[in-house]
């Protein structure tokens, strides 16, 4: 499961592409060349929430393609780069790249500078693919048929993927060039030219096949010379490349990635860490408190919060305890990132009305999406770029509004305040999914709903019209989030966030909150929830004035 933003979760095994791509870099009918908008013989790239980054090999450069701009900016140049890794911790880029007649690993800021070596030279060979997170990297060592994982503490690496000899044995690679790590630290290898698929399982000494075979040809039962995997929620995605198709092969194992992530299989800290507000539950109007926080984004740099009852929407950069005022003047609630714009999308009171604006999330001047006499106050909201789910709570419904014909459509409830499955009361919170179903937190019904796309009723999956403490009971839940077949719930009455499996009477687990009060372990009125790309949770603590965070600390599956 691939979570692409803080409300919209997508299974890629579930989703078709256009046949026909988009020439994005390079020139469209092939043409090499030495300019900034051509390429000659590209390797690798990275896709992050802004741009593209390119392996332009031959060229002998990194490129950086700036997202919705004709503007290419060279990173690094004069020698022959091939694999590209983005450490989301430092915002860095990895690449591999020659140094003389040897072969380095180094890492440049995202948005340039000097870089710096991270794998020094006779360590590896030539590395068409690297995966570099949490002061390691783990590098397809194509030469010399292995893949490492290097410490860029300790200086050292250990074989995670082949032997020192070539071959195609169990326990062999023949000239890998593609490598992809899932969540648990097992390692997928395009075994280029042994035609195959390796499934590497944590720890193990042999490699298990999981496409293709020593018969190398274009039948879809075979490959030839893989250069690259992905993998998703069971669902292999291969650069099959010496035959002219794309290839998806389906597995009965559900798995994801160092990027992908399934939350169902996760675990995490029961003491949260303060990162935005104070730690013991104080608010105030200075930078670093927060006074009635509602909701918040989480995107790859930073995180964005309604700093309710202080009129104002903030910003915090990576690792700073201050936020930078994006907004000010009115009482902002729900929040949602627009991915395509770039934008933050924000509810506030404008006079006696309610309106949605959104702002460039590094600054400017808001403009109006959703203007007055349309909705009521809206604690939630999902964006996109032709429409927005609003969370339209004192109607009590959820509509979707056409961002292009500024008109809405009722997706949930509106058939007055009530407990029917064809009716919501009070509702705070919403998530969205690919296949556009809306749960909905139904506060003051106590329960989540589903409302499957195009119906006209709603269907409870967790909680009920009783209220309580039980494990199959909510008291008041103001936020919702979905992944993988799990509902994760901020339980605000309750002061806990509950792990919910679809289907079942009961939660599974109280993830976080041991009582009401300001400790680690402790929330007071939860009312967003959010993760990162590495599955990391995040809470606003609303009556204690602040935004925790609790860190992975394990998978279960």
């Amino acid at each position: 499961m691939t979570t692409i933003s803080s409300t919209i979760s997508i299974n890629l095994s579930c989703l078709s592409w256009d046949e026909n791509g988009l020439t994005i870099a390079g020139a469209q009918n092939g043409e090499f060349g030495q300019a900034l908008n051509r390429l000659y013989g590209p390797r690798d790239l990275i896709v992050d929430n802004e741009n593209i980054y390119v392996s332009d090999t031959l060229n002998k450069r990194l490129l950086k393609f700036i997202r919705h701009s004709s503007e290419v900016q060279t990173l690094v140049q004069g020698e022959t780069l091939y694999g590209l890794s983005l450490n989301q911790e430092e915002q860095a880029i990895y690449f591999s790249q020659e140094s003389g007649s040897y072969e380095v690993i180094k890492r440049v800021n995202k948005n340039g500078g000097d870089p710096s070596i991270v794998v020094p030279i006779q360590q590896i060979s030539r590395s068409y693919s690297l995966v570099a997170f949490e002061g390691k990297i783990y590098i397809c060592d194509t030469s010399k048929h292995r893949v490492v994982l290097w410490s860029n503490i300790n200086r050292t690496l250990a074989i995670v993927a082949g032997d020192v000899n070539m071959g195609f044995d169990s326990n062999q690679l023949r000239t890998p060039e593609g490598i992809f790590v899932d969540v648990n630290r097992n390692v997928y290898v395009a075994d280029t030219l042994n035609h195959r698929i390796q499934l590497w399982k944590n720890g193990a000494s042999n490699g298990i096949t999981v496409a293709g075979s020593s018969n190398l040809g274009s039948d879809l039962h075979q490959l030839n010379s893989p250069r690259a995997v992905f993998v998703d929620s069971g669902t292999m995605f291969i650069a099959d490349s010496e035959v002219a198709i794309s290839t998806t092969i389906t597995s009965r194992t559900t798995i994801s990635s160092a990027v992908p992530i399934n939350f169902r299989c996760l675990t995490w800290d029961e003491n949260g860490v303060t990162i935005a507000g104070a730690q013991n539950g104080d608010s105030g109007l200075a930078p670093n408190r927060l006074y009635d926080p509602r909701d918040l984004i989480v995107d790859s740099e930073n995180i964005y919060v309604s700093d309710t009852s202080n009129r104002r929407l903030l910003k915090f950069a990576n690792h700073s305890a201050e936020g930078q005022s994006l907004f000010t003047g009115d009482s902002l609630y729900g929040l949602a990132l627009n991915q395509e714009e770039q934008a933050i999308y924000f509810s506030h009171e404008s006079g006696s009305s309610e309106i949605i604006q959104r702002i460039n999330k590094n600054g400017g001047d808001p403009s109006i999406v959703v203007p007055s006499g349309h909705i009521s106050r809206s604690y939630s909201l999902v964006a996109f770029k032709e429409s927005t789910y609003i969370c339209d709570t004192s109607n009590h419904r959820v509509i979707l509004w056409s961002n292009i014909d500024k008109t809405f459509a009722i997706v949930a409830g509106g058939n007055g305040v009530g407990s029917d499955s064809k009716q919501l009361r009070v509702p705070e919170g919403i998530f969205v999914d690919v296949n556009r179903n809306v749960y909905v937190a139904d506060t003051l019904n106590h329960r989540i709903q589903l409302w499957k796309n195009g119906t006209s009723n709603g269907t409870t999956v967790a909680g009920s019209s009783n209220l309580g403490p039980g494990l199959h009971q909510l008291n008041s839940p103001r936020a919702v989030f979905v992944d993988s077949g799990t509902i994760f719930i901020a339980d605000s009455g309750n002061n806990r966030i509950l792990k919910w499996n679809i289907g079942e009477l009961r939660a599974a687990v109280v993830l976080v909150g041991s009582g009401s009060g300001p400790n680690p372990n402790q929330l007071r009125n939860p009312t967003s929830l959010k993760f990162d790309l590495r599955g990391n949770m995040y809470v606003v603590d609303n009556t204690n004035h602040r935004v925790q965070k609790y860190l992975v600390n394990n998978t279960q599956c």
